[in-house]
């Protein structure tokens, strides 16, 4: 990206936050917890600048402290994470496979049943065509016979009705 383009995104971007900072603090609220917080940092900072300037040496050896504590809460929490994320790995990579091979099975499954299905309803037919002979031929007279249905009414097939 040239410079003149990031001079402009640069500068929009710092003229859409001001607008955007004058527009919340047209509320009283967001003004007042704005207010409110900057005092809150005026406070402490001013607490923190007569700390360094009247014990510089024990002012250092705090800051060391609390950086050395935020530095070993950071590589747990970071230890912490990089085991999370490895568990998640493993059980999605064994949950994968198991769901594979779950499919795998359901498929194979369904392939063997539409092969019952068929030998079933061969053995279906045939059972009947013993039983009645002619059922196949009396069916289609049967549903000649029938009135035609359109949505919720009847029609009759019949010119005499």
């Amino acid at each position: 990206m040239s410079n003149a383009k990031r001079n402009k995104l640069m500068t929009g971007m710092v003229i859409g936050g001001l607008i955007g900072t004058a527009f919340s603090l047209l509320d009283s609220t967001t003004r007042k917890n704005v207010l409110g917080k900057f005092e809150n940092i005026k406070t402490n900072s001013g607490k923190l600048f007569y700390e360094i300037k009247e014990n510089p040496k024990e002012a250092k050896e705090q800051i060391s402290e609390k950086l050395h504590y935020a530095q070993a809460i950071l590589k747990d929490a970071l230890r912490d994470g990089q085991a999370l994320y490895e568990q998640i790995q493993r059980t999605v990579s064994a949950r994968t496979s198991d769901v594979k091979e779950i499919k795998q099975e359901t498929m194979d499954t369904l392939q063997h049943s539409k092969g019952e299905i068929k030998s079933i309803t061969g053995k279906i037919k045939e059972a009947g065509n013993t039983v009645m002979p002619n059922l196949e031929s009396t069916k289609h007279q049967d549903e000649e016979n029938l009135p035609a249905v359109q949505g919720n009414r009847m029609i009759s097939s019949d010119p005499a009705l």
